[in-house]
This record gives structure tokens, C-alpha cells and sequence, in this order.
């Protein structure tokens, strides 16, 4: 145990380091800008995290003031609070999927639970970055724990607490207006209820229907906002990724998307997650345990009805998420629901399910093995994200999105001097807007620009940030409150701005397509340790172009 607690305090310190410290992963600053402009949904994916996270923000500003408020826990609060809600289910399924476990075994079970998972690379990902992906695995875990008490309940006295039933279904609905595939867990979910014998009746009861139609109801903010803006989110996830390709590179993406998702959900829980399921199907991962009934060998209703769902919920996605990338492009983290009702069966693995004493110690052998690897990735992780792009050691290429978290510091001094300079020499007023050429960069830049003066920020009034617009061919938020502006030219009168590239997103495009003439005026050359990470270009645009003869914008976000 002491070895258990050493390894959870490690993990909780390098955690605590990167929440506090590591500037935003440019989609973090991304969704961090749509919260303050709050709306029932958004061009990328659904809201509920950015308002959780916009509620919670408003709260510490209300009690703590803007000096506090401007900080990287208010952007990442939120997690600390879904982290919490997530091992606190784990535990309450632990209770009740061993209800023979001494409390000693209890403890020792929630902690491989919580080390296995902090070993694996997708969830200490997304459970340390302020995506939705948090707050939807979360939800998407109570709700499934939820309806799995309601089963359980249901095949005890035929009926079941209705409250339990209408939560879960609740639950479920808002974890996909927190991310959409969280579908995945629903389906999942249904596919074990119609495919079991002791459950498919309840298809036939009316709670079941009206529990299915409160899920549907919590997506009502979705498709409001599609309906107000020409359904844009649904074409984006329409036409998301679609890419044919060569027939063989087709019938290969599913062997990549296996391969990549074996290795961030961590070998070592794959093959633990392998050697799990070759142990059910030969009917002994649940033997010698009070699980199992010594006169008729059967499995316990609460373990057969878990068991069930966890399978379920893992096959259902996998399968669907490898055909997917025969044909478009399927990411390893879309699956991240996949896992979660696994993760519990492991210490019946590790531990009751183990035929001798050699073989627990075998097992516990590979587990250190994953904890090992567990931890230094995590540690790079910190790194990466603090300290140094560790890719920048080996040249300027390598890992441009996280070269992305460096500068910012240095960027804005710099901006509000030659803002105030081109001011001076009457090039440019006070309105005057910044553009970028992404748009990410574009939220990175409107996060430190209110992190630079708080009590400014928290006072204005304005619709949009200071920062405009992100000019590239990517459509994204930036493009939808264009739309939304009464003048569809986002530069004032004189039609000059302020423009911020870098060597991974040039100005060339938009030097050709949206201003007459620009002016370079300062370059930064971020460094780290004497390191060269990336450069930074400030410019001034000179007479914009963006507006066709017909009057309609060509900028794009």
C-alpha cells in the first residue's frame, strides 16, 4: 500500500504543476474565449462545458475578484471539481460490484483503479486539460452507474426507483450536450438492455421511453442553435475528415486506429482489458469469489448485469469507430468512453481472480510495469507543456501544436508597444483590431491579453474580443460571430489592423487575399533555455480587402 499511496502522490503533484503553470493548449484558450460570449451552442461542439466552466469562473470572480480570477486554476477549476466526481463513482461502483470486500481490499481496489487509470495516456490527458472531454466521461460514468443500480433494482423487487432511472437518462443526455460521442455509452448501453434476456423487457416499460425522451430533451440547446445558423455544426460533423484515400490506405486506418488506441489507453491496461475478457468467456474471472452462487456456479446479478454493460459499451464503439475509418478519419480519443466501465473489473483481475500466489505476483509485476510507464509520461507531458517543447531539442519541426504554448508572455508587451506606437504616429485608433493567422493563436492571444489586465477585461462590454479574427481557410467560432456582425467588415474605416503570424501558419495568403500592403514591425524568436522554440511576426496591415464586390465578406476564421 505504501508503494500505491507514493505513486498517487507523484501522479497528484505533477498534476497540480501542470494545471497551475502550463499555459493553455491553444484549444483550451479556444473554448476559455467562448465562454465569454455565451450562446446555446458552438460551431466545434456542444456547450455544457463552457458554461460550467463560464459559471464557475463568474463565481471566483464574485467572491475572489479579477487579480484571482485571471488565473490557470480558473480556466482548469472545473476539472479539479470532474475529477473528483469521477473517482467518487468509481468508488460507489466498487461498493457495489464487491459488496464482500473487507475495507482494507476496498481501499487497495480503489487504488488501482485510480493508478491504472492515471497510467494510461488518454485519460491523464483528458482529465488535465480543459476540454469537453472531462466533463463528458464523467458524466457519461454516473449515468451509466445510475442505470446500472436502476437494473440491478429493477430484477430484485420488478420495479425499480423511477428517480434513478430519470437521472440516468438525464445524466446520459447531458454528457453528449457536453461532447456528442458520448452517444457511444448510450448505444452501449441499449445494445446490453435488447441483447439480454433478464433485461429486454424493460423496452416494454413507459419509464424506459420517457427516460429516453429527457436524454433527447437535454440536446434541445444544439439544435436551437443549428436552427439560428443555417446548421452549421451539423454540416462540419457531416463533412468532418472525409478522406478516401488509396483503397490500401483505407483498409490500413483501422489497423492505426487500433494500434494508436492501444498505446495511449496504455498497453498494459490493454492487455489487462485482453486477459479480462479471455477470462470471461471461459467463465472463471468470477470464481472463487461471493460473486458466483457454489450451487449453481452462476454469477451474481449485479456482477452479470455490470459485466454485461462493461463489454457492451467497449464493443459497441470499437466496432463502429474501426468501420468509421474505412471510409473518414476516426480519432483514437473519440472512443475514451470505451474503457470506462472496464477499469473496475481490473483489481477482481489483479487480485480474487488470480489462480495461485505466483500469478497475482506475475500480474501485480506487469501493473509497476504500467506505472512506470505511466508516470513518465506524465512527467514529459509536464515538461512539454512548462518547462520545453521537448521536440524543439531536435530542430524547429516536431510537435507544433504544443510549440504553440510558448511566447505569450513576451507577445504582449510587445503588442501593446507597437499598438501604442502606430497610435502615435496616427497609423492606427484605439478600435483598431489584432488579427491572427489561426485561430488558435487568434484565442491564445485574446486569453493573455485579458490575463495581462483583469480588472480591464471584466469591465468591458464589448460583444466581441479585442482579438477579431483568425484569416485562414479553417473555419471555425471566429467565423460565426462574424456573421453575426451588423457590419460584415471587421476592420474600422480607415481599414488598417494589427496582424500576429507565425512560421507554421505564414502571412503570405493573407498578405495576397485581404490587404493592400503589410508591414512587418517587430519579430520574436521565442527561446526556452537558450532553445529556439518558434517565431513571431507583428505586422500592420494597410487597406483591407476582404470584401468582395457583392459586398459579402471573404474573411474567414
Amino acid at each position: 500500500m505504501q508503494w500505491f499511496g507514493t505513486c498517487l502522490v507523484i501522479y497528484g503533484l505533477i498534476r497540480i504543476v501542470f494545471w497551475s503553470q502550463a499555459f493553455p493548449n491553444p484549444d483550451e484558450a479556444y473554448y476559455w474565449l467562448w465562454g465569454q460570449h455565451l450562446d446555446w451552442s458552438y460551431y466545434d461542439h456542444p456547450p455544457l462545458m463552457v458554461w460550467l466552466q463560464q459559471g464557475i469562473s463568474y463565481g471566483l470572480h464574485q467572491i475572489f475578484g479579477a487579480n484571482f480570477t485571471m488565473t490557470n486554476w480558473n480556466l482548469r477549476g472545473l476539472n479539479l471539481i470532474s475529477n473528483s466526481l469521477f473517482f467518487w463513482t468509481y468508488w460507489r461502483i466498487l461498493q457495489r460490484l464487491y459488496p464482500q470486500w473487507s475495507k482494507s481490499q476496498m481501499q487497495r481496489g480503489m487504488l488501482l483503479v485510480v493508478l491504472c487509470i492515471g497510467g494510461a495516456p488518454m485519460y491523464w490527458l483528458m482529465l488535465s486539460l480543459a476540454w469537453h472531454d472531462h466533463v463528458m466521461i464523467t458524466i457519461a460514468l454516473i449515468g451509466a452507474e445510475q442505470f446500472w443500480v436502476f437494473t440491478i433494482e429493477w430484477l430484485e423487487n420488478g420495479r425499480g426507483s423511477s428517480w434513478r432511472l430519470y437521472l440516468a437518462g438525464i445524466l446520459l443526455g447531458l454528457a453528449s450536450l457536453a461532447k456528442y460521442n458520448a452517444i457511444f455509452m448510450t448505444l452501449g448501453l441499449c445494445g446490453a438492455v435488447l441483447t439480454t434476456k433478464q433485461l429486454r423487457p424493460l423496452w416494454r416499460d413507459l419509464r424506459f421511453w420517457l427516460a429516453g425522451i429527457l436524454l433527447v430533451a437535454m440536446l434541445s440547446p444544439v439544435l436551437y442553435w443549428n436552427l439560428q445558423n443555417s446548421f452549421l455544426s451539423f454540416q462540419f460533423y457531416a463533412t468532418r475528415s472525409v478522406d478516401m484515400g488509396p483503397p490500401l490506405q483505407r483498409l490500413l486506418e483501422p489497423i492505426g486506429f487500433l494500434v494508436i488506441s492501444l498505446l495511449m489507453l496504455s498497453p498494459i491496461n490493454s492487455f489487462f482489458f485482453w486477459q479480462i475478457g479471455r477470462n470471461i468467456k471461459r467463465g472463471s474471472f468470477w470464481s472463487n469469489t461471493a460473486a458466483t452462487d457454489s450451487r449453481t456456479n452462476a454469477i451474481a446479478p449485479t456482477q452479470q448485469i455490470y459485466q454485461t454493460f462493461a463489454l457492451w459499451t467497449f464493443a459497441l464503439p470499437t466496432v463502429a469507430l474501426s468501420l468509421i475509418s474505412m471510409v473518414s478519419t476516426a480519432l483514437y480519443y473519440w472512443n475514451i468512453t470505451a474503457y470506462l466501465l472496464l477499469f473496475p473489473l481490473i483489481p477482481q483481475y489483479l487480485g480474487l481472480a488470480a489462480p495461485s500466489n505466483d500469478a497475482k505476483a506475475r500480474r501485480m509485476g506487469v501493473f509497476w510495469t504500467g506505472q512506470g510507464l505511466g508516470l513518465l509520461f506524465a512527467a514529459l507531458f509536464c515538461i512539454n507543456s512548462v518547462l520545453l517543447p521537448i521536440s524543439a531539442l531536435w530542430g524547429k519541426n516536431g510537435d507544433l501544436d504544443n510549440r504553440m504554448l510558448y511566447g505569450w508572455t513576451e507577445i504582449v508587451p510587445m503588442v501593446k508597444k507597437e499598438r501604442n506606437a502606430l497610435q502615435t504616429e496616427g497609423k492606427i485608433s484605439p478600435e483598431t483590431p489584432i488579427f491572427t493567422t489561426d485561430y488558435r493563436t487568434a484565442a491564445a492571444l485574446a486569453y493573455s491579453l485579458a490575463m495581462d489586465q483583469p480588472d480591464q477585461y471584466f469591465n468591458q462590454k464589448k460583444q466581441l474580443p479585442d482579438v477579431n479574427a483568425a484569416i485562414s481557410t479553417r473555419i471555425s467560432q471566429f467565423y460565426v460571430w462574424d456573421l453575426r456582425r451588423k457590419d460584415a467588415n471587421p476592420v474600422p474605416a480607415d481599414g488598417n489592423a494589427l496582424v500576429i503570424y507565425d512560421d507554421w501558419h505564414p502571412l503570405s495568403e493573407v498578405k495576397i487575399e485581404n490587404f493592400e500592403n503589410v508591414t512587418t514591425r517587430q519579430v520574436l524568436l521565442v527561446k526556452r533555455f537558450g532553445i529556439p522554440i518558434k517565431t513571431y511576426t507583428l505586422a500592420w496591415g494597410q487597406n483591407w480587402l476582404g470584401q468582395n464586390q457583392l459586398g459579402k465578406s471573404k474573411y474567414r476564421s
